[in-house]
């Protein structure tokens, strides 16, 4: 087997790992195209994936889900293609996928103490604002939990039913079970879930000492 016949078949598994053709590694001009993972991708790559990039020295091949190919674009144009993969340039990137969501206003989707167990968001935007969000936490293995916040001034306009339907759909499309917890006096709350979809399985009641029920009211 000659070097150019294994070039030719790592582009091909290159190509199968990201959804493009082996041809768009050898373009004189960089692609950028929406991520797809083959069936017979190599066995390490498991989603959930951002996005991927790719260079075999003529160009870059980006490969990227749709709620960051508009991030990933921009910084294939900003820099020459191999300078993609150094520093300080990836810093750029890594700073716009990493937006700081840790916040009082998204406590409700997202848990800054179980940072590690959220998994996949869901935003609405007013032009470059972020106006609502809603995230999955993998409480267990085969259920993710939903939860969801907008802006005070954005409510009242189906945005939380259409973040949290959106979600749901995601959820499932992995084979996990979306649920979604909240107290029957937080009527708002439960007429989302009941517009989006969820209907009532089961009730829980849970003590707890005191002083983590205090810390919960303040």
């Amino acid at each position: 087997m000659t070097n150019r016949e294994m070039m030719e078949i790592a582009m091909l598994q290159s190509a199968e790992d990201m959804g493009c053709c082996a041809e768009d590694f050898k373009a004189d001009k960089n692609v950028v195209l929406a991520f797809k993972l083959g069936k017979n991708a190599r066995k390490y790559y498991k989603e959930p994936i951002t996005c991927n990039f790719v260079s075999y020295g003529n160009n870059i091949v980006a490969v990227s889900i749709s709620e960051t190919l508009n991030i990933v674009s921009e910084y294939v144009r900003k820099f020459e293609f191999y300078r993609c993969f150094e520093t300080p340039n990836f810093h750029w990137l890594n700073e716009r996928l990493m937006e700081k969501l840790y916040l009082p206003k998204w406590s409700n989707a997202l848990c800054k103490e179980r940072r590690h167990l959220d998994v996949l968001g869901v935003g609405a935007y007013d032009r470059n604002r972020l106006i609502g969000l809603a995230a999955c936490s993998a409480d267990c293995e085969d259920m993710w939990q939903i939860g969801v916040d907008v802006l005070p001034e954005y409510r009242r306009q189906g945005i939380a039913c259409a973040l949290t339907s959106a979600l749901t759909k995601e959820i499932i499309s992995r084979d996990k079970v979306p649920f979604y917890c909240t107290a029957w006096s937080n009527i708002r709350s439960v007429r989302n879930a009941v517009k989006s979809g969820f209907v009532p399985a089961w009730v829980e009641m849970t003590a707890k000492p005191a002083a983590i029920v205090d810390k919960m009211n303040l």
